[in-house]
């Protein structure tokens, strides 16, 4: 499974916002043990009844406040 990194500055026609929701998270490693360091996000998929995960986004937590 490949993931594709879109950033808002990437693309200028890019505008539309999605309603996401948290499904899964990654404990960090090294200084950021013991923290979620990145969280798992979904969309929900009426036709299917279930949740589709699409995209891995950052804590925003800077490295000062792991220390």
């Amino acid at each position: 499974m490949n993931w594709v990194k879109i950033k808002k500055d990437y693309l200028d026609h890019l505008g539309d916002s999605f309603d996401l929701v948290v499904v899964g998270a990654d404990y960090g490693k090294g200084k950021r043990t013991g923290w979620f360091s990145s969280f798992l996000l979904a969309v929900y998929d009426e036709k299917n009844d279930r949740f589709q995960s699409i995209c891995k986004c950052g804590s925003g937590i800077t490295d000062e406040k792991y220390i």
